[in-house]
């Protein structure tokens, strides 16, 4: 290993109420950069005791709305971390609503995060109460400021899953990247209807019978498997792999460790604190459950038995495969059949 990534949440409060937000609105917040050293200085420990030495840390800022931390804080801690860790390579990127960006976040944006800067959008849908003109007035800015298309995640449910092909439409004309994600009900949204595996499967097929329409454009996680059945990556990565256990960690502002984001937003996958490292008995019992495949999954290989947060919410148990293994297979078809035609 050399490289890890952290999610890192210095707030969990948000300047918007999304009815399918998975994250518990609360107002913890915690904005030192120490808090954020001292965190790294665990993870990295832990790996370093286990034989894994890393060299690069990938900090992808989250919340809550993470832009609601300050402009002062980002340059804080860049400066902080980069100080404490002379021998790794610190990255740092930001996923925000951008409701709050303008030209004063430009100087974060750039000596920060590189213009790595990623954000929402769920359209045709109800699920968001700003609307999509609003949305893109801000990326729009985003992409005029930073030369580049901007990569928006798009929430598929019941809602707007029929109208697929136009938000690839919208993502084409407007030239920005979009990734296709699926509604599950954790945190503000654990009362909403689950968004199926086989609705989220036929959604994806639709986009690659039609890709070549849009070529201009990034659509994940379909151009995921295209490279992947392509030979351009060797692995699948977040939301179909479970290899991702010592690999990703998320940090909440009131020190817990978990597994990653989307499992902190269930509840599972809880790892230690800041103030007593990480418990190596949580850490082998999930890295044991993610790695338990059944013949079928040895056979294929392709998810490892996938997502651990899929396996709960979906299957109710993480010791056995992930119900989106249909969808998985799928798509690699799919995926072979567009590089054979194209």
């Amino acid at each position: 290993m050399s490289a890890i990534t952290l999610i890192a949440k210095p707030v969990l409060f948000c300047n918007v109420r999304c009815r399918h937000c998975s994250v518990e609105h609360r107002a913890l917040h915690n904005l030192d950069p120490e808090f954020y050293a001292l965190s790294l200085r665990r993870i990295i420990g832990f790996l370093e005791e286990r034989g894994e030495r890393v060299t690069a840390v990938e900090i992808v800022w989250h919340g809550g709305e993470p832009l609601l931390a300050g402009r002062d804080f980002y340059h804080r801690v860049f400066r902080y971390l980069e100080r404490e860790f002379p021998h790794v390579k610190v990255y740092h990127s930001i996923q925000t609503n951008l409701l709050l960006y303008d030209d004063s976040w430009n100087e974060v944006f750039e000596g920060v995060f590189g213009w790595n800067v990623s954000t929402s959008y769920d359209f045709f849908s109800s699920l968001r109460p700003y609307s999509v003109s609003v949305f893109l007035d801000r990326l729009k800015r985003f992409q005029d400021r930073s030369g580049k298309p901007g990569y928006v995640i798009c929430v598929l449910n019941r809602e707007n899953s029929k109208r697929v092909l136009d938000i690839c439409a919208i993502a084409e004309e407007n030239g920005f990247h979009v990734k296709l994600n699926y509604l599950y009900p954790a945190g503000a949204g654990r009362n909403l209807e689950f968004f199926s595996p086989a609705e989220y499967m036929e959604a994806l097929k639709k986009v690659f019978r039609h890709r070549e329409e849009f070529p201009s454009i990034v659509i994940d996680p379909v151009d995921m498997f295209i490279d992947y059945a392509g030979g351009k990556i060797m692995e699948l990565p977040c939301p179909v792999t479970s290899r991702c256990v010592g690999r990703i960690f998320a940090l909440m502002p009131d020190g817990k460790i978990y597994q990653c984001g989307e499992m902190a937003d269930i509840g599972e996958g809880y790892l230690g604190d800041v103030k007593n490292g990480i418990d190596r008995e949580r850490f082998a019992g999930l890295l044991e459950v993610s790695l338990v495949l059944d013949e079928r999954c040895m056979e294929c290989g392709l998810c490892g038995g996938g997502c651990l947060k899929q396996r709960r919410l979906y299957a109710g148990d993480m010791r056995v495969p992930t119900p989106f293994c249909v969808v998985w297979k799928e798509m690699y078809r799919s995926a072979l059949d567009y590089l054979k035609r194209s």
